[in-house]
């Protein structure tokens, strides 16, 4: 069994649990064969996350989408580039079956760490330790890729941390990236915050969402070349009634509650 270090993220091995029991679900939303690989190899408590129903649709739903943003956008240019931040222990290049696009997949060294040790990198895959907060990755990654189109995928990591940190990313990723670049990210509004503690997931690690994003457009002020695209709520997606039909529906009905968890999509001009 494969020892889990305390350093490592929890959400990660959240988002990984999550990601393995809906690829065992019948009629699954993804399919994850590295999360199937992976849990049963690992030494952790698991079972505690059994009853996170909706943690698991939503999780599922979310790579779901990034994955389609992914394959459209490497379909519709000549020289794709998918980066992706705080990548724990996401496989999104074997979920697509794609082997020549380069992926980059950058996270703090002792998930790097972890991930080289667990999937060790692909032909088409470059592992970057570095925090996504940090600008000093981006220079050297635009000269080892000087004429290719880009996208940054975000997933399940700035909920956890201020607005000001989201603003500083954006901005450092406008400012480094050529115009086309896309970037996914997933938000969380105002009632995400009062949730804290009774999370169906997060509520077992000491991770607690801090962001507050209530304006899909907001990003636009932060930078003269952001350009916002499209929003994505959990409801927008009819596999969520997996995760009960009551609370689909409430959750339909109720404007901040529909809001609290949210996928923005992105454009550099």
């Amino acid at each position: 069994m494969l020892q889990i270090d305390g350093q490592v993220s929890e959400t990660l091995l959240i988002s990984l649990y999550m990601r393995y029991r809906e690829s065992k679900a019948a009629n699954p939303i993804i399919h994850d064969p590295s999360a199937l690989q992976l849990v049963p190899q690992m030494d952790y408590d698991f079972s505690k996350l059994d009853k996170a129903i909706h943690s698991q649709v939503g999780t599922a739903l979310r790579a779901r989408y990034f994955d389609d943003l992914t394959r459209a956008f490497i379909a519709k240019n000549p020289q794709p580039v998918v980066i992706q931040l705080a990548c724990g222990l996401d496989h999104r290049a074997a979920r697509l079956g794609d082997t020549s696009t380069p992926f980059v997949l950058l996270d703090l060294p002792e998930v790097i760490e972890l991930r080289r040790r667990l999937l060790p990198p692909q032909a088409n895959e470059t592992l970057i330790s570095a925090s996504a907060f940090d600008k000093d990755w981006i220079e050297p990654l635009r000269a080892q890729f000087p004429n290719h189109q880009f996208i940054i995928v975000i997933e399940g990591l700035v909920m956890y941390f201020p607005k000001e940190q989201l603003r500083t990313l954006l901005v450092h990723l406008a400012q480094g990236f050529p115009a086309g670049t896309e970037i996914a990210f997933d938000v969380t509004g105002s009632l995400a915050i009062k949730m804290n503690g009774h999370h169906d997931a997060v509520k077992y690690s000491r991770a607690t969402f801090q962001l507050v994003c209530d304006d899909d457009r907001e990003m636009e002020g932060w930078a003269p070349n952001l350009q916002f695209l499209e929003v994505k709520t959990y409801t927008d997606f009819p596999e969520f009634r997996r995760a009960g039909w009551l609370s689909f529906h409430i959750m339909r009905l109720i404007r901040p509650l529909r809001r609290a968890f949210r996928l923005l999509h992105y454009r550099i001009n």
